[in-house]
Protein backbone atom coordinates (compact mmCIF):
# COMPACT_ATOMS: atom_id res chain seq x y z
CA UNK A 1 0.00 0.00 0.00
CA UNK A 2 2.64 2.27 0.69
CA UNK A 3 4.30 1.83 -2.39
CA UNK A 4 1.11 2.71 -4.13
CA UNK A 5 0.48 5.75 -2.62
CA UNK A 6 4.36 6.85 -2.90
CA UNK A 7 3.93 6.19 -6.93
CA UNK A 8 0.97 8.20 -6.45
CA UNK A 9 3.06 11.01 -5.22
CA UNK A 10 5.30 10.38 -7.70
CA UNK A 11 2.91 10.91 -10.71
CA UNK A 12 1.75 14.20 -9.36
CA UNK A 13 4.45 15.32 -8.52
CA UNK A 14 5.63 14.74 -12.35
CA UNK A 15 2.29 16.42 -13.96
CA UNK A 16 2.83 19.51 -11.63
CA UNK A 17 6.57 19.85 -12.72
CA UNK A 18 5.13 19.29 -16.35
CA UNK A 19 2.28 21.83 -15.93
CA UNK A 20 4.39 24.43 -14.70
CA UNK A 21 7.15 24.16 -17.54
CA UNK A 22 3.92 24.08 -20.27
CA UNK A 23 2.40 27.19 -18.64
CA UNK A 24 5.82 28.98 -18.04
CA UNK A 25 6.94 29.50 -21.37
CA UNK A 26 3.89 30.93 -23.02
CA UNK A 27 4.07 33.39 -20.15
CA UNK A 28 7.26 34.53 -20.63
CA UNK A 29 6.91 35.12 -23.97
CA UNK A 30 3.42 37.10 -22.92
CA UNK A 31 5.93 39.38 -20.48
CA UNK A 32 8.57 39.81 -23.11
CA UNK A 33 5.89 41.15 -25.49
CA UNK A 34 4.80 43.85 -23.29
CA UNK A 35 8.04 44.54 -21.55
CA UNK A 36 8.73 45.74 -25.47
CA UNK A 37 5.34 47.17 -26.41
CA UNK A 38 6.06 49.46 -23.19
CA UNK A 39 9.29 50.74 -23.74
CA UNK A 40 8.15 53.20 -26.04
CA UNK A 41 4.87 55.21 -26.65
CA UNK A 42 2.23 53.69 -28.44
CA UNK A 43 -1.00 55.19 -30.36
CA UNK A 44 -4.74 53.66 -28.84
CA UNK A 45 -5.03 51.50 -31.88
CA UNK A 46 -1.64 49.79 -31.41
CA UNK A 47 -2.48 49.54 -27.66
CA UNK A 48 -5.88 48.00 -28.74
CA UNK A 49 -4.80 45.73 -31.48
CA UNK A 50 -2.80 43.88 -28.76
CA UNK A 51 0.29 41.77 -28.99
CA UNK A 52 1.22 39.40 -31.64
CA UNK A 53 0.76 36.53 -29.30
CA UNK A 54 -2.82 37.59 -28.61
CA UNK A 55 -3.20 37.52 -32.31
CA UNK A 56 -2.35 34.08 -32.89
CA UNK A 57 -4.14 32.62 -30.31
CA UNK A 58 -7.42 35.25 -30.80
CA UNK A 59 -10.40 33.69 -32.99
Amino acid sequence: MLDRLAASAERERRFVADASHELRTPLTLIRAELDVALHRPRSPGELTWGSPSSRRVAP
